[in-house]
């Protein structure tokens, strides 16, 4: 496959992931707002953090202004995390890409893109926030199910994982990161961080929120919900399930003697890591959300030269 094509199929599916963690988080943000918007002060900030936007400029607003920070994400072109921004992107790889898709596929992201950009046209009121939220999510699961349902298991099927999995765990990395960042530790923020409600939003913003509860009889650790975000082989948003997918993906691309390929290498290694990781501290469980995340960016380096990706 020629790198142009396995750099967009890549970046295809990266970006949808990207806008389906946004949904995600945007639905989580709402659902906040509207329960304890002043009581969980802490746990704002934070869903602030995780869409990287300035604090400062976010807390002047009220919960009046809720409107206002949905129109941001969901509306505005030039914001590179909101929804018009990705789905562009994702436009623009699925168009290179054009011929490696099924054409249930190409109209999955063709109605995503055209649903979004018609959310452009009129401005976001509150009571619009729920169906638009749920209708994107649906959009982009059309996507997945068209992606698993209708490609033959070969390269394109491979890369495009590939691209999932590797934002999956970078968007599972920051969150983990941003909970137990030093920053809100730091202002006191650390009871917050013990709150059996502030480790719900975490579990919500990766989508784990029922499948920790099965598991734990809905009884909140902090310690346990950190280790199942990382070492739970069953969890399919957790970092070793995802360096356990990246690892199978990229060895369906190459072949089992191609251990010259370091990015084979390297993510069989992130993955053994992941499974043996000391989780016995916040500390250690800090430091392994941080590292994974540098640890992920040297990866998508080597993956980017080994199958001579374009320079972005």
């Amino acid at each position: 496959m020629l790198g142009r094509d396995a750099d967009a199929i890549f970046w295809l599916f990266r970006y949808v992931e990207r806008s389906e963690n946004l949904a995600t988080l945007l639905d989580t943000f709402f659902g906040l707002s509207l329960t304890d918007f002043e009581g969980l002060h802490n746990d704002h900030d934070f869903l602030l953090k995780a869409m990287e936007q300035n604090l400062e400029d976010f807390r002047k607003l009220k919960k009046t202004d809720l409107t206002k920070i949905m129109n941001l994400f969901l509306r505005d072109e030039k914001r590179i995390n909101a929804m018009p921004f990705l789905l562009k992107k994702i436009k623009e790889n699925a168009r290179i890409a054009r011929t490696s898709l099924s054409s249930d596929l190409w109209r999955a992201i063709n109605d995503y893109w055209l649903y979004v950009n018609s959310i452009k046209k009129t401005r976001i009121r509150e009571g619009d926030i729920p169906r638009l939220i749920s209708d994107i999510k649906i959009k982009n699961s059309l996507i997945r199910g068209a992606f698993n349902g209708s490609l033959l298991r070969n390269e394109i099927f491979y890369f495009g994982s590939l691209g999932t999995y590797m934002e999956r765990a970078d968007n599972t990395a920051r969150v983990l990161e941003f909970k137990l960042g030093g920053s809100f530790i730091s202002n006191g923020c650390f009871d917050s961080l013990m709150k059996k409600k502030s480790w719900e939003i975490v579990l919500k913003l990766v989508q784990a929120h029922s499948s920790y509860g099965w598991l734990n009889k809905g009884k909140i650790s902090s310690i346990k919900v950190a280790k199942f975000l990382i070492s739970d082989t069953r969890m399919p948003r957790s970092l070793f399930y995802c360096s356990d997918s990246i690892y199978k993906n990229i060895l369906s691309i190459v072949s089992e003697c191609s251990n010259l390929h370091k990015s084979l290498r390297l993510s069989k290694k992130i993955r053994a890591q992941m499974f043996s990781a000391n989780l016995d501290s916040f500390d250690n469980i800090q430091h392994c959300a941080t590292s994974y995340i540098a640890k992920n960016s040297q990866l998508f380096l080597a993956i980017e030269k080994d199958f001579r990706f374009i320079q972005h």
